[in-house]
């Protein structure tokens, strides 16, 4: 059974504890597609480790320096957006292991490949040191893929040809012992084959839809 993350894009201190309470004990902060900034994120680790979660942040960019600073913070896992290259996920773990008088055990750092030139630099960009998952971007890869997105119903339909892509990713990035994820349509639930997924992340709105296809086919617990 895969791990669920919620995305959330708000930063609010009592949705944040509800969804924790809820049952989605891991959630993740999009810095990368709401206004939200650095300064939100403190307030949302509050919240959800106050409630018994983990908070997952999903940084803006590839910046090593943000990541410090909201390690800092308390933060202890990162997911890193657009990464081509073993390069760039180096340069962020170099950043929050260089402080000697900080605990670095529990850091969780996570690679977001949204490209064919870096699903096809998988195998490198896993033989970094401290890196914990590597996410594909569906729809990102799709694109870069040349599939048309005409908006979500439409894309939904493209899983049969989109799946033998995400899947070979999916796999190469296991064989590389680290954990695999990625976001998933909800029309997809029912048949995606969730043994070859670690990590899930769950877009909060598409939560209803999820709810809906896991009720029906019984394939979640949350």
């Amino acid at each position: 059974m895969p791990k669920l993350i919620l995305s959330q894009p708000s930063a609010d201190m009592d949705m944040m504890a509800a969804f924790v309470k809820a049952g989605w004990s891991d959630v993740m902060l999009d810095l990368e597609h709401s206004l939200h900034g650095e300064a939100d994120v403190k307030r949302a680790l509050v919240a959800v480790e106050h409630a018994g979660g983990t908070l997952h942040v999903k940084m803006a960019d590839r910046d090593p320096d943000a990541c410090g600073r909201l390690f800092f913070q308390g933060v202890r896992s990162f997911i890193i957006p657009q990464v081509e290259d073993a390069a760039t996920i180096n340069a962020v773990h170099d950043e929050l292991t260089r402080y000697d008088f900080l605990d670095t055990a529990e850091i969780q750092l996570s690679a977001l490949v949204e490209s064919g030139a870096a699903v096809e630099r998988i195998p490198d960009i896993c033989a970094v040191q401290g890196l914990t998952a590597v996410h594909v971007g569906l729809i990102d890869l799709a694109l870069d893929l040349g599939f048309e997105y005409r908006g979500r119903a439409h894309f939904e339909t493209l899983g049969p040809r989109l799946a033998p892509h995400l899947l070979d990713a999916l796999d190469t990035i296991r064989a590389c012992g680290k954990a695999a994820g990625c976001a998933l349509l909800p029309g997809w639930f029912a048949t995606f084959p969730l043994e070859r997924l670690d990590q899930v992340t769950v877009p909060l709105g598409d939560l209803l839809g999820f709810a809906h296809a896991a009720a029906v086919k019984g394939r979640f617990t949350q």
